[in-house]
């Protein structure tokens, strides 16, 4: 075993120079912690002195215009189709005017696409133009940041905007095919392989709340859904080319808080 003789020992001026670089660590954690008691002692003086709520929970329903942008080739928007959804919302205070909108909703997302396709009746493959229905439901999250003015009487106005994430839990599609020659042929399929398991949408809106009491007030407000993340994931039957088209919606909301 080789004598501990052998190894050098640190000069005093490194022993020092570690010192210090680790106090000015501890310091930099002590300054975050202080940062932190601020900010929570700040949050606490808030809510001591308004009046609003830590947190609000209420209902909405919302009929929208909604319509499938394709981004596939030869795919084309075929139309709007009225949607509508219904839901949960909670609002958590955060500092003054602002809050943090959450909860779910149930939302029927529709549209109509027109593309090449090809069917099989009998034992003979027809080409022709589908014209297809989609009728998609999703479970969805929002999570928006809201904003909203100082009162007006009994009304006060807000901003919102955020992300949603939904989840695919039904779809379903009406097709009208009309063949190269020959008679129209309708159908309607379970699409539910066709399509995504999950979307994500930016929202941005706005609206107003009318106060019915201390505790209970109505809301209305306009909102338009951009699509983010495709829907479809099936693949044309003609050139195999992978189906996809994003979601956008615009969606007029009513809701009671309570």
């Amino acid at each position: 075993m080789e004598s501990l003789k052998n190894y050098p020992i640190p000069p005093k001026e490194l022993i020092s120079g570690r010192k210090s670089i680790l106090s000015i660590l501890l310091e930099m954690k002590a300054l975050k912690l202080v940062l932190l008691l601020l900010f929570i002692i700040k949050l606490t003086a808030s809510y001591s002195q308004n009046d609003t709520p830590k947190f609000q929970f209420g209902v909405k329903a919302s009929p929208a215009i909604s319509w499938l942008s394709p981004e596939t080739k030869f795919y084309k928007n075929d139309g709007t189709k009225l949607g509508f959804a219904w839901g949960f919302v909670t609002d958590f205070h955060l500092l003054n005017n602002y809050f943090i909108s959450t909860g779910f909703s149930v939302n029927y997302v529709n549209g109509k696409l027109k593309f090449p396709s090809e069917v099989q009746v009998e034992s003979i493959v027809v080409k022709g133009t589908m014209l297809r229905d989609y009728r998609m439901r999703f479970l969805e999250f929002p999570f928006l940041f809201k904003m909203k003015t100082n009162s007006f009487g009994d009304y006060r106005f807000y901003g919102q905007m955020g992300f949603i994430t939904g989840f695919n839990i039904k779809s379903r599609s009406v097709d009208v095919f009309y063949p190269e020659t020959g008679p129209t042929i309708n159908d309607e399929l379970d699409i539910y392989d066709e399509t995504t398991f999950a979307r994500i949408n930016l929202a941005v809106g706005g609206g107003a709340e009318y106060k019915i009491d201390n505790s209970t007030s109505i809301f209305f407000g306009l909102m338009f859904h951009n699509g983010l993340t495709d829907v479809l994931s099936g693949k044309n039957p003609v050139d195999f080319r992978t189906e996809k088209a994003v979601p956008n919606a615009l969606e007029v909301t009513f809701g009671v808080m309570f």
